[in-house]
């Protein structure tokens, strides 16, 4: 049951980076660090890997 909840947590922040688009709001609404809410957003957004936000 403790899986399930884990990937249901991954699939929630991959829709929310899906539409905002923003790590800041990731990291707000799920205590991710920058690093991680950077990746979520990149892997969402792959088109933005030479954007500003690039690592």
């Amino acid at each position: 049951m403790a899986d399930d909840t884990g990937l249901l947590r991954v699939d929630r922040i991959v829709d929310e980076a899906r539409h905002s688009g923003d790590p800041v709001r990731l990291m707000e609404l799920f205590g991710l660090s920058s690093l991680s809410a950077t990746r979520y957003v990149l892997s969402a957004h792959p088109d933005k890997k030479n954007g500003p936000i690039a690592p």
